[in-house]
């Protein structure tokens, strides 16, 4: 964004051409320097309170995480299977 500015692009053209509102280009053309961005880790997930009886549920060697829902629906875990099967294929 910055180089196309400097090599004489319009504001409006590189917004236009990047998808980008025109006020965020602006910000970023004229900037002389941009903070480090922080790195973000996995946030936390729905399964996070039933990992220690999830984790003995597989020591069991219970992988179908269909089975594994419903059995977490019975004890009043909310979430679907598509968090079993993620978990289980990580």
């Amino acid at each position: 964004m910055r180089r196309r500015h400097l090599a004489g692009g319009t504001l409006l053209g590189i917004s236009r051409a990047m998808g980008l509102a025109l006020g965020t280009v602006h910000k970023y053309a004229r900037a002389e320097s941009f903070a480090a961005r922080m790195a973000h880790g996995p946030g936390s997930s729905i399964l996070d309170p039933h990992l220690p009886y999830l984790g003995a549920r597989v020591a069991e060697d219970c992988e179908n995480a269909m089975a594994l829902c419903r059995e977490f629906r019975e004890r009043g875990f909310l979430g679907g299977s598509r968090q079993f099967h993620r978990w289980l294929a990580g």
